[in-house]
């Protein structure tokens, strides 16, 4: 297991290397904003001891979106730390309240128990809106990064770095699951169109072994873009022919050669929704419910 550590960036911003990389704005009284929390009590614990022997101190915690590995253990920083604020976008502030509703998506109802959702009782107690906010006297802007999760949001602090969080897939997470999970395409390629024309220096995603500069973004960025495409003609050619999701579904995982479990099968299934929504609204495609089943197929 690699080993974490607090590893500075540019003026007071940091970030702690772990499965999901943890941001850190560090104040001049040594207060801190913590970018996201990890999955569990047990990761918060090392980012915690982490962020302790560097003589920091968490006083905000702000989450860029409600999947668990980045808001899961923000019960653990209330606790540990009181008086300590929490934000988020608007649209986030739900998911990560009801933590179910992210689940109940994956599943498409009630989710069941092998999808892992919190049943801890978290608050958001304030809405960081999109542009310039004053966190600690600092102004930080927040900046509308949706498509990974409906409202997913980054943030720059005032030496230009920007925490991208999920917006971009790194080249080892691309690589490993070929097919990124997806809440809302087009929106993911709008985020990315945001990042490339954003006035930032640093880029750090929230899964990456880097910080990526300007020029390395825009490499990045490219190669995200093609595996969009790449799934979005693949889909387009299936539907020459009437299929089912679930049909969609397993011919992606057979033809890519994908080694799957029944949580990344939902991921796939959430994302595959979100290909075929395109489609609908764009008109590309028609559909029917024949024999029991729903089939999606070109105009």
């Amino acid at each position: 297991m690699v080993s974490i550590s607090c590893l500075k960036i540019k003026g007071g911003a940091y970030y702690i290397n772990s499965p999901t990389n943890i941001g850190l704005y560090v104040f001049r009284n040594k207060n801190c904003l913590v970018i996201d929390t990890p999955l569990n009590s047990s990761a918060a614990k090392k980012i915690d001891e982490e962020i302790s022997s560097c003589a920091f101190h968490p006083r905000y915690v702000f989450n860029t979106h409600h999947h668990l590995d980045h808001c899961g253990s923000n019960s653990y920083f209330r606790n540990k730390y009181p008086g300590c604020e929490f934000f988020s976008s608007k649209g986030e502030k739900v998911f990560i309240e009801n933590n179910f509703l992210y689940s109940s998506i994956l599943w498409g109802g009630i989710p069941c128990s092998q999808i892992e959702w919190s049943s801890k009782e978290e608050r958001i107690d304030a809405i960081l809106e999109e542009g310039i906010n004053k966190i600690n006297d600092e102004k930080f802007e927040i900046i509308d990064l949706g498509g990974h999760s409906k409202a997913l949001t980054g943030i720059i602090t005032p030496e230009k770095v920007f925490y991208i969080s999920d917006s971009i897939f790194s080249e080892e997470k691309l690589q490993k699951y070929k097919i990124p999970y997806i809440y809302d395409i087009n929106k993911f390629l709008i985020s990315i169109d945001k990042i490339l024309s954003c006035d930032a220096e640093f880029f750090l995603p929230g899964h990456s072994c880097k910080v990526y500069d300007k020029q390395e973004i825009e490499k990045l960025a490219t190669k995200n873009v093609s595996a969009v495409e790449f799934f979005k003609d693949q889909i387009y050619t299936f539907l020459k022919n009437a299929f089912t999701k679930e049909e969609i579904v397993e011919n992606i995982i057979i033809l890519n050669e994908l080694s799957v479990d029944f949580k990344q099968y939902m991921l796939i299934s959430t994302t595959v929704a979100g290909y075929l929504e395109m489609f609908i609204s764009e008109k590309l495609i028609s559909y029917s419910v024949q024999d029991g089943k729903l089939y999606f197929y070109r105009e």
